[in-house]
């Protein structure tokens, strides 16, 4: 359900404080998600309107191994949160190096979840992108956030490489609902 559909006036058309309610509500609906059924998913379509520039509201880094789940997710993500995500095998463009692709489609992405596992932790391009998105989050130039996630076989902070250890964890494996809480922390650093 889009903001037209339901007769809510576009972000640009409203007064900042009707833009504040309107987040603080995002962010309550989603917490809501927990507690309701699934028939009710509609009511939690999203109000997040990409800022200029960016093309994607998250942008998913995970290793090959993962890629169903990862998949399965973002569309989870994409479809009851109106969140669009930037996945790698689906949205690089042909012809560019990986790297430039990594950092391309980094800079148009308002926040990056990283899916951790121990094939992405040990790969060359997990590591290039975790490195890169923490790089990113602390320059201004780019306000872009991060958000971890441990999909699964790490044992929290000891598995972690020191430059994500600063940084609060997504256990997939421990929650009910990942994409819920995904979308609870994206509305939550927007």
């Amino acid at each position: 359900m889009g903001a037209e559909s339901a007769n809510i006036p576009l972000r640009k058309d409203r007064p900042r404080t009707e833009i504040t309610d309107m987040k603080e509500k995002c962010v309550s609906l989603v917490t809501a998600t927990h507690k309701n059924t699934c028939d009710k998913e509609e009511n939690y379509k999203m109000c997040y309107e990409l800022p200029p520039g960016k093309k994607y509201h998250l942008y998913i880094a995970h290793s090959a191994v993962d890629e169903t789940k990862v998949i399965q997710i973002s569309n989870d993500l994409e479809n009851r949160f109106n969140l669009r995500c930037m996945v790698p095998v689906l949205d690089f463009i042909p012809g560019k190096s990986i790297r430039e692709n990594i950092h391309g489609e980094m800079e148009k992405s308002v926040n990056v979840l990283l899916f951790l596992s121990p094939e992405f932790i040990s790969s060359y391009f997990g590591d290039m992108e975790a490195r890169l998105a923490v790089q990113m989050a602390y320059d201004q130039n780019f306000n872009l956030r991060i958000i971890p996630v441990i999909l699964r076989d790490l044992n929290g902070d000891s598995d972690l490489p020191p430059f994500l250890k600063p940084f609060a964890c997504i256990d997939a494996e421990e929650e009910d609902d990942c994409p819920a809480k995904i979308a609870e922390a994206f509305y939550y650093t927007a």
